[in-house]
């Protein structure tokens, strides 16, 4: 069962898409993700799914009513949410749509379709002591394109100071976070901290490492250094306005990256680093800062 409401989009246009399920934190997701869409210029998709089941014992005459009593709170739902983001951005077009079955599956469908897809970190489901609800770190580790998510506090209306910051961790999915970073610092005006940290590993060349001393590591940090800001520097002469920072540093990334994020806007990472899982595993970086960041995530399919 699936239904939908509002304006056409154009040809060819992708829109932002928002997961809700009627919680305060799906609603504030949704306001984040209807600003977004302006900034954008794109149509906004307000989705719901829910897992709800007939009791198979119930009296025929209970079990048909039911359903629709269901479908008429969760359309409710949709509208009263698409109003709102209707309100806070003018000439936004909003639609909405509801489906039977399960939340993360039609997210996932939902971002195959769609620029950018936005959810809260918790639902009305969520267990208190769990920081991230289920739906949401099986999202962002299988989603097919970037997924924002707004942690409960954090979405609030920004005004234009503030930063944007990317992790990088020598992967194949540092384009795709410069790639993302660099276009949203660009859309809101605010500086851009391109951040990389690393920690010294006893891998099987350690002892030859030892013996060739400090220096080494050096000489290893200035290559690296080096290659990082020639690849920042390819992205900033295509966004010439943007205020870009580079911070590396001998820490562990996870902590640096919490560190720079504390006034941060927004904070972009790959789902997966060098060497880690193949999907649908979260890497260890990408883990931690949709559990702790203080600030909107995006996480980027890699």
């Amino acid at each position: 069962m699936s239904s939908a409401e509002g304006e056409p989009r154009g040809a060819g246009e992708l829109p932002v898409a928002v997961g809700v399920d009627g919680s305060d934190r799906s609603y504030e997701a949704a306001l984040w993700a209807a600003r977004e869409a302006g900034s954008r210029g794109a149509s906004l998709d307000v989705v719901h799914a829910t897992m709800w089941s007939v009791d198979r014992t119930a009296d025929a005459g209970s079990s048909s009513v039911i359903p629709d009593v269901w479908v008429r709170q969760a359309q409710e739902m949709l509208t009263d949410v698409a109003d709102s983001c209707r309100r806070d951005v003018t000439a936004l077009t909003v639609r909405t749509r509801l489906e039977w079955g399960s939340p993360r599956t039609m997210l996932i469908e939902q971002s195959a379709a769609a620029q950018l897809v936005v959810v809260g970190d918790r639902g009305l489901g969520g267990f208190a002591p769990l920081l991230v609800g289920s739906v949401t770190l099986g999202l962002v580790a299988a989603a097919r394109c970037p997924v924002v998510m707004v942690r409960s506090g954090s979405g609030a209306r920004p005004e234009r100071a503030g930063t944007v910051v990317a992790g990088v961790e020598d992967s194949s999915a540092d384009e795709l976070v410069l790639d993302f970073a660099f276009a949203v610092a660009a859309r809101w005006e605010c500086r851009l901290i391109v951040v990389h940290g690393w920690i010294r590993g006893l891998d099987a060349n350690f002892l030859r490492y030892l013996a060739r001393g400090d220096q080494y590591w050096l000489r290893q940090r200035a290559t690296f250094e080096a290659a990082l800001r020639e690849q920042v520097s390819t992205w900033q002469e295509r966004y010439p306005k943007v205020e870009v920072s580079v911070l590396m540093r001998h820490d562990d990334a996870a902590r640096l990256l919490l560190h720079a994020a504390r006034d941060a806007r927004l904070l972009a990472v790959g789902a997966r680093g060098r060497g880690e899982s193949a999907p649908p595993a979260l890497g260890s970086v990408s883990h931690a800062m949709v559990h702790y960041a203080p600030c909107p995530v995006a996480v980027l399919p890699t």
